[in-house]
């Protein structure tokens, strides 16, 4: 157990859309209050092997303020990884062949005083089976203009991984926000 590592990086997503051809000027943006979870001897939080419950080291902020367009109907906030296999990558120079990467199904998020799930879905964004929808928003008159603030919290389940071995893993999650008319 000595010796495994674990950090990976957030990054968020804001921009302007297109709907129905026509231009709309609306915005959205994700600000977060850290950038980096890890999972080593140095926070007392070492991954065990086996384990189903390996919290990170800290819990994220996420801010999200937008001002949409009056066809919008939905805002939905995401995590995703750009691969469901090798979400959280090894990262030893002495293994070369046969190396376990730790998949986004052992990645678990929590949204405030939710449960942890696995980052297993498939949406708008990332690799298949490793995206998960953290918010889901009906858009109205009276919150069009509007802001959420969420505490996201991290867990990485290894119940399926006895045998991972001592590495460097890393990786980044993306948080992004998207607006449906």
């Amino acid at each position: 157990m000595r010796g495994r590592t674990l950090a990976f990086v957030v990054f968020f997503y804001c921009g302007f859309f297109l709907l129905g051809g026509v231009s709309y000027a609306q915005s959205i943006t994700v600000s977060l209050s850290g950038g980096s979870v890890q999972w080593n001897n140095g926070f007392g939080n070492a991954l065990t092997p086996g384990n189903s419950t390996n919290a990170g080291s800290a819990s994220i902020t996420i801010s999200t303020i937008w001002s949409l367009a009056i066809t919008s109907t939905r805002l939905r906030l995401y995590a995703y990884f750009n691969s469901s296999t090798a979400a959280l990558a090894h990262g030893s120079l002495i293994c070369t062949t046969g190396c376990p990467d730790i998949p986004s199904s052992a990645v678990e998020l929590k949204i405030n005083a939710g449960a942890f799930t696995p980052v297993t879905g498939t949406g708008p964004f990332g690799a298949a089976g490793a995206s998960l929808r953290l918010l889901n928003i009906a858009i109205t008159g009276a919150n069009r203009n509007s802001s959420n603030t969420s505490v996201l919290a991290f867990n990485i389940n290894l119940s399926s991984l006895p045998q991972l071995p001592a590495d460097t893993y890393s990786g980044t999650l993306t948080i992004q926000a998207q607006a449906t008319p």
